[in-house]
């Protein structure tokens, strides 16, 4: 009730989610609510060709009930079919959670200074997290690294153009290991992946300017 009456008294609410959006616009359903995600600019990289998967992560609760639901479920489904698959983990995660050293096939790099070089020691890039609201900037972030993404379906939640993005999303091992197995046997389909990130956030970065471009016709 104290947030609706807040909203209510403002005619304009930037968002920053599309779930998020939809829930400011029904507490104040006479505002205008834009739908702003946010900024990340796009980084080519080429193809390693290796069988790495990266994850890049705060070390908050959420995130650590990600990291553990993926190599309790997901990993070893995949080490098993993939035996030099290796999970390299940075940041302050590595700190919050000691004991993924003792996850075998997985690298712990703690903090990380560049997160470009970071990205770059592979071609697929994780966001397990199953819980949490807001922006899901980890798989956002993923894209903008031109990687491969592969996400818990909760991690699609309120992106933009849901239904178009350039994602691999499942809660079931079998079907990680399936869409890997396609994609490690083929660089043109990561190939093809990576035009689709730099498509899709060329796409979303239009789509933003038009937000602001309302608002400021708005005034």
């Amino acid at each position: 009730d104290t947030e609706a009456k807040a909203m209510q008294r403002c005619p304009h609410i930037f968002a920053l989610q599309t779930v998020e959006a939809d829930y400011f616009q029904m507490l104040s359903p006479r505002s205008k609510v834009y739908n702003l995600f946010g900024k990340f600019e796009y980084t080519p990289q080429p193809v390693t060709g290796n069988h790495n998967i990266v994850f890049l992560s705060g070390g908050n609760g959420f995130n650590q009930h990600g990291i553990s639901w993926f190599l309790k479920e997901v990993f070893p489904v995949i080490r098993n079919r993939f035996a030099d698959a290796r999970l390299l983990i940075g940041g302050s995660i590595c700190k919050a959670m000691p004991k993924l050293r003792n996850y075998e096939g997985v690298a712990v790099q703690g903090f990380i200074d560049d997160p470009a070089a970071f990205y770059a020691q592979a071609d697929v890039c994780i966001n397990p997290c199953y819980q949490g609201t807001g922006l899901k900037i980890k798989t956002f972030e993923a894209i903008s690294y031109d990687k491969v993404t592969m996400v818990h379906p909760h991690s699609m939640e309120g992106i933009y153009d849901k239904d178009h993005a350039p994602l691999f999303a499942s809660d079931k091992p079998e079907e990680w290991v399936r869409y890997l197995e396609s994609l490690w046997s083929s660089q043109q389909t990561i190939e093809n992946i990576k035009k689709r990130n730099k498509e899709y956030l060329e796409s979303m970065e239009r789509f933003v300017d038009s937000e602001y471009r309302r608002f400021l016709d708005a005034e």
